[in-house]
């Protein structure tokens, strides 16, 4: 699915008043935006309002005059036929981050002209909905650390793609990192883990076409190995089966010409010859 930014919101600390700014040419949302303009205005906090609005676990807007003077940050998202707003709360003083989401989808929906009083949505299942809104069909790609199962896969979401969604200006001029806020071992893994998944390699068929070809492959190995012990268990039946054959024969229990065609037809003659009494079997552990 095609989603664009469409628009962020700030509202104010002191009376909640809303603040717009828009992504818009002649009513038109922008494929992509540069924004420029001297040191120290700015420019990096409208990519971390972004950021926080899509869901990042933590708030790396920076203390200062927007966190001072806002309480609220929102984007409004704008789909092929919908639209969506995703509203967050600022952190209070001393947390890193902040639990409650508001969200609201419709076709011409605009920012709430206040915060709202209440929030319905927790990051978890707004992450979900976000997850929905873009298209994104929680793809199991993602490597699960305690699982040993090969099958066993995680689901991919709105935050797996952020990474490719923003170039901070300190990315831009830096010889060593190609993609900002996957540094760490598993966030690095992860996004590693969906980016096929993103840029189209393969769908959501693709992904059950291959794990249902991976788990046939595991299962034909089982079987494998269950008819492997079956015929070695089968050929020390075999064995066991014909000694006694001889053993009866040679005392004379059965007739010299006397051979059954096959195994069970054997082993139902002398469990048969046993239960006569004419055929002692002193291991316990045979089947006869």
């Amino acid at each position: 699915m095609t989603w664009r930014l469409r628009s962020i919101a700030l509202y104010s600390r002191r009376d909640g008043s809303l603040k717009e700014w828009a992504f818009t040419r002649d009513g038109k949302v922008l494929n992509f935006a540069i924004i420029s303009g001297a040191s120290s205005r700015g420019k990096s906090t409208i990519v971390e309002i972004v950021d926080y609005c899509l869901l990042s676990k933590h708030c790396t807007i920076p203390k200062g005059l927007i966190r001072d003077a806002v309480s609220h940050v929102a984007v409004l998202l704008e789909g092929e036929r919908n639209r969506m707003v995703v509203l967050r709360p600022l952190p209070d003083e001393g947390r890193l981050t902040s639990s409650e989401v508001f969200i609201q989808q419709g076709a011409d929906i605009e920012f709430p002209t206040a915060p709202p009083e209440h929030f319905t949505w927790n990051r978890d299942t707004a992450k979900a909905k976000l997850s929905e809104f873009t298209g994104i069909d929680s793809p199991p790609v993602l490597t699960i650390s305690e699982s040993s199962d090969w099958l066993d896969r995680g689901a991919a979401n709105i935050r797996h793609c952020a990474p490719y969604l923003f170039q901070p200006q300190d990315v831009i001029a830096s010889r060593n990192v190609t993609f900002p806020g996957i540094e760490g071992g598993f966030e690095r893994l992860h996004t590693l883990d969906a980016l096929r998944y993103f840029l189209g390699v393969f769908t959501m068929d693709d992904l059950k076409k291959k794990y249902e070809l991976r788990r046939l492959l595991l299962e034909r190995t089982r079987l494998g190995r269950q008819l492997v012990e079956s015929r070695a268990l089968r050929t020390t039946e075999d064995s066991r089966a014909q000694l006694l054959w001889n053993e009866a024969r040679n005392l004379g229990v059965v007739r010299a010409e006397e051979t059954p065609d096959t195994h069970s037809e054997m082993v139902q003659h002398l469990a048969g010859l046993v239960s006569d009494g004419k055929l002692k079997v002193h291991d316990e552990s045979s089947d006869l």
